[in-house]
């Protein structure tokens, strides 16, 4: 029924953005000059984009610019131009056209302050008080790193627990799972992300820009947005009457990844398309050692590469959509797949004899996981009189599998294959948010979200039940510019949510292999969750160069189904787990601050904040060991008070324009109240400074060349939760360049880099290989080269 229901909607959808009857509306112009404000000179080149249409003007060699054919309405528009700070302007456009002129400041500084796509208001983020990191693409394409979780852990404050290198899961500020939320074109990602072995499904190449909220968004995202949001945007409408295609290949030597990512996309009238395929291999990765140690074995990794861990990726993603003055709508449909080896050794326990090499770095052996995501999204912006209306419905399947050898114990029949988990989950999701300003110092809006969840269960072992949630939520949010140097922004949210896991039977069987009775593993249970959360805000700039923020949040989170009903061993974390049919819903009570300073060459930012947790929910060791083979010590999902509080601190200085040096920073401090102890998998004190330097090389061909040198310093982590290790400290350093080259008509960008410089040893406290003392990559090599095939327009 609902799948039917979706199905009709998305139909809907799609004959209204193809079909729909243009209406003949009052049409009006906005037009404009950009200028430095100091000589009040044009700036010829300057980008325009009217924000809420997603369209695009570049000014002319007298800094003027216009858009035609817009309908009376509210409007923001962005003024972006290299070398200067992004100037904004919201306005609303009335029976007359527009003349808007933009004083744009110079600054040395890159504060990576572009506009906030997905900031809920359109507002700039000085007006913002949660704090919000945005990475580009420009960023992401020096970085890239074999996944994407890894590629945003440089974040001030964002980990990454790791799986190998093929699989990693965002932690924000410690928090991890479902506290962290991966909100991808508007819509919640939604997989396994209970478990640390899963990561996101999510093609980095076809990734525009993401925005990280740190801190407190269950206001505006709803569960699972306790730690913070992050925010993946796509490339946005393209220009009009413009094609472009390009193919961006890479190479990484430690593992022997290469793959290339296609894209192209266009804009004729008022249509519009994109579509990506993404294609890439990798082999066992290798480690600068020859052994680890598991208890008080010392066990072999054959030639330095840990065996089993090479995987490949098949990604595709494909968008067409419509616009016009009313508007626009695109319907973009993807799919990734991924299948990656699993280290043996992390697989029940470790043991010599299955550690040994089969002679091939590149096969993909038994254990193995593979998990296909496919994601079906409409988002649709619609002028309603001076207002905008955003809709966003989506249909999620994610398929996930975990082949490994049935360990055989007691009596029952072989399994027929090497199936162990099975998990088939359904997700169907619609977002709706109406923006409207009363004046032009108050801006509101009214949202409302709901989701339905389908999970089927299947394979020889059983970790979670068959389980179907429902959520609902609605809210209210408004940001008021109180005067030119002040503004308060706050909310309420109402949810809803409930769960029903199906009861899971174990049959016993006799000598003669029949089934005389069963025990229940898993009860089935229904439970429902009311919730309010809500937030108060207040940004402060006394001064040009000054920025100052404070943030008070309530936010919550209803127990997954895995914490109220698993009961299974969870291979590579060592350990049996146990879910809580009395869990109750998670409420956190959370302090922001923040204070900004920037000038023309030095940009220094501290953000400290302090959370309080009341039925914080993780898995406790107990003292009893599973009856189960190879599953080690039983854990139970249970509640405490905690408190996690910390700073992330970050420093940017422009000697000269073309030298950059920056420092970051990031502590975090967490306590279970009740019994004074360390929460598991926090990340430790990191810092981290790193130096560009651009110069122009002379050359006709050669443009922008850059050199970096990148020194990251991880504390030990000391304070760990009963039954933890602890993690020695370690120092890497990294270096990369990159170069545009200049052939015939196009223009070719060429990154290298050197990870792990110095062939560094270490073990990461957030790698779930930490657990058997296997250590992380060695010196990675890699090469990345973006070619334009096609250009056309602007």
């Amino acid at each position: 029924m609902h799948r039917k229901l979706y199905s009709y909607i998305l139909l809907a959808s799609v004959l209204l953005m193809f079909f729909r009857a243009e209406a003949q509306p009052v049409l009006l112009e906005i037009r404009g000059q950009v200028l430095d404000l100091n000589d009040k000179q044009p700036l010829p080149g300057a980008v325009l984009q009217l924000h809420e249409v997603n369209r695009y003007a570049v000014a002319d060699e007298e800094g003027r610019f216009r858009f035609e054919n817009v309908r009376p309405g509210s409007y923001h528009i962005h003024a972006t131009m290299l070398g200067y700070r992004q100037t904004d302007a919201t306005f609303t456009l009335t029976e007359m056209s527009a003349e808007l002129v933009f004083n744009m400041k110079r600054t040395a500084i890159e504060l990576k302050q572009i506009l906030v796509e997905e900031d809920i208001l359109r507002s700039g983020l000085k007006d913002r008080p949660l704090n919000i990191h945005v990475v580009d693409r420009s960023q992401l394409e020096a970085t890239y790193t074999d996944n994407f979780a890894t590629t945003l852990s440089r974040v001030p404050g964002l980990s990454s627990i790791n799986t190998g290198t093929g699989i990693g899961k965002p932690v924000i500020r410690g928090l991890t799972a479902n506290r962290v939320m991966v909100n991808h074109q508007g819509i919640k990602q939604e997989g396994q992300q209970w478990g640390t072995d899963h990561g996101m499904e999510i093609d980095q190449y076809d990734v525009a820009r993401v925005e990280v909220i740190k801190g407190p968004a269950s206001l505006l995202y709803g569960s699972d947005a306790m730690a913070g949001v992050i925010n993946v945007l796509d490339a946005g409408i393209p220009p009009r009457e413009s094609f472009l295609s390009e193919v961006l290949a890479f190479y990484r030597s430690n593992n022997g990844l290469a793959g290339a990512s296609a894209m192209v996309q266009g804009h004729q009238g008022r249509y519009f398309y994109r579509a990506r395929y993404t294609h890439q291999d990798f082999g066992d990765y290798h480690t600068p050692t020859d052994t680890f140690r598991y208890n008080t074995y010392l066990l072999p990794i054959y030639n330095q590469r840990l065996k089993n861990t090479a995987g490949r990726e098949r990604n595709f993603s494909a968008t067409g959509g419509k616009e016009g003055d009313w508007g626009n709508m695109q319907l973009t449909v993807s799919r990734y797949f991924q299948e990656a080896g699993m280290f043996p050794g992390a697989i029940g326990i470790p043991r010599a004899y299955n550690l040994r090499h089969d002679g091939d770095y590149r096969n993909i052996d038994i254990p193995l996981q593979r998990t296909a995501h496919l994601r079906t999204v409409m988002n649709g912006r619609w002028l309603l009189g001076k207002s905008w209306l955003h809709v966003d419905a989506a249909f999620q399947q994610n398929h996930r599998q975990e082949e490994s050898f049935p360990h055989i114990h007691g009596q029952g029949p072989r399994p027929e294959d090497n199936l162990a988990l099975d998990m088939l989950l359904h997700t169907y999701t619609l977002n709706a948010r109406y923006y409207w300003y009363p004046n032009d110092s108050l801006k509101m809006v009214a949202g409302f979200s709901g989701q339905g969840m389908q999970n089927r269960v299947g394979g020889f072992e059983f970790l979670i039940p068959d389980y179907l949630q429902l959520t609902t939520g609605s809210f209210l949010f408004a940001e008021w510019a109180r005067s030119d140097k002040t503004t308060i922004s706050g909310g309420l949210r109402a949810d809803f949510g409930h769960v029903a896991t199906t009861a899971h039977w174990q049959p016993v069987y006799n000598s003669s292999l029949e089934i005389v009775d069963s025990t229940l593993r898993s009860p089935g249970v229904q439970k429902s969750f009311a919730n309010l959360s809500g937030s108060i805000g207040w940004s402060y700039r006394p001064s040009a160069k000054w920025n100052l923020k404070a943030n008070l949040g309530k936010s919550f989170r209803m127990p997954n189904a895995a914490e109220l009903g698993s009961n299974g061993v969870h291979h590579g974390t060592f350990r049996h787990e146990q879910g809580d049919t009395s869990l109750r819903s998670e409420h956190g009570y959370q302090f922001d601050l923040g204070a900004y300073f920037d000038n023309k060459v030095l940009s220094v930012h501290v953000t400290p904040f302090f959370n309080y947790f009341s039925n914080y929910i993780y898995l406790r060791p107990t003292g009893a060991f599973s009856l189960l083979p190879e599953a080690g010590q039983v854990y139970r999902y249970t509640q405490a008070d905690a408190i996690f509080t910390g700073t992330e601190a970050m420093a940017d200085y422009h000697p000269i324009e073309a030298w950059h040096i920056a420092l970051t920073a990031a502590y975090v401090f967490n306590v279970n109240t009740d019994n004074g102890l360390p929460l598991p998998f926090t990340p430790p004190f990191v810092l981290r400074m790193n130096t560009d330097y651009h110069f122009e090389p002379g050359r006709k061909f050669l443009h922008d060349w850059h050199l970096g040198l990148e020194a990251e310093w991880f504390a030990a982590q000391m304070r760990t939760d009963r039954n933890e290790a602890t993690t020695p400290g370690y120092l890497l350093l990294h270096f990369r360049t990159g170069v545009k080259v200049n052939i015939g008509s196009r223009q070719i960008q060429i990154i290298a880099a050197a990870n792990n410089l110095l062939d560094q040893y270490y073990l990461n406290h957030l790698s779930r290989y930490r657990i058997i003392n296997v250590s992380e990559p060695g010196r990675n090599l890699t090469l990345t080269i973006k070619v334009p095939v096609a250009r056309k327009g602007d």
